[in-house]
C-alpha cells in the first residue's frame, strides 16, 4: 500500500503544471519553518518535496528562518528517532519563545545530514 502511494505521488509530480497549482505558496507564512524528511519515506517524495519547498523559499527571499533536516530513515522512522524530536524542540524553542527575534541571525540549512538516533 504505502508503495503504491509513492508511486502515485511520483507520477503526480510529472505533471508539471499540475503540481505547479498544487504548491503551498510557505512563502507567505510569517514565521520560522522546520521541514523534516525521511530518505528512505516509502509513502511519498517528502525529502525531494521539502528540497523543492525550500529552494521556492530560497528564491522567494524567505526572511523567516526555516530549516530542512534530511534522516536516513522512512516515514515512522521519525516518530521514533530521539535526534528528531530534539532538533523539533530546540528549533520551537529557539524560534517561538517569547523573547524570540525572529529576523535577527536567520539560519538557512538544506537536507543538513543527520544521523538516526536509537528509537525510544
Amino acid at each position: 500500500m504505502t508503495l503504491r502511494l509513492y508511486k502515485i505521488g511520483e507520477r503526480a509530480l510529472e505533471d508539471r503544471e499540475g503540481a505547479r497549482r498544487a504548491e503551498i505558496p510557505a512563502e507567505k507564512i510569517q514565521g520560522p519553518i522546520l521541514l523534516l524528511s525521511g530518505r528512505k519515506d516509502a509513502v511519498w517524495p517528502s525529502t525531494y518535496m521539502a528540497g523543492q519547498l525550500v529552494s521556492r523559499l530560497e528564491s522567494k527571499e524567505f526572511v523567516y528562518p526555516y530549516e530542512h533536516i534530511v534522516y536516513d530513515s522512512g516515514h515512522n522512522g521519525l516518530i521514533r528517532n530521539r535526534d528528531a524530536w530534539r532538533t523539533v524542540f530546540d528549533f520551537l524553542d529557539k524560534n517561538f519563545r517569547p523573547d524570540a527575534r525572529l529576523n535577527e541571525g536567520v539560519h538557512h540549512q538544506q537536507a543538513a545530514e543527520s544521523p538516526i538516533s536509537e528509537a525510544f
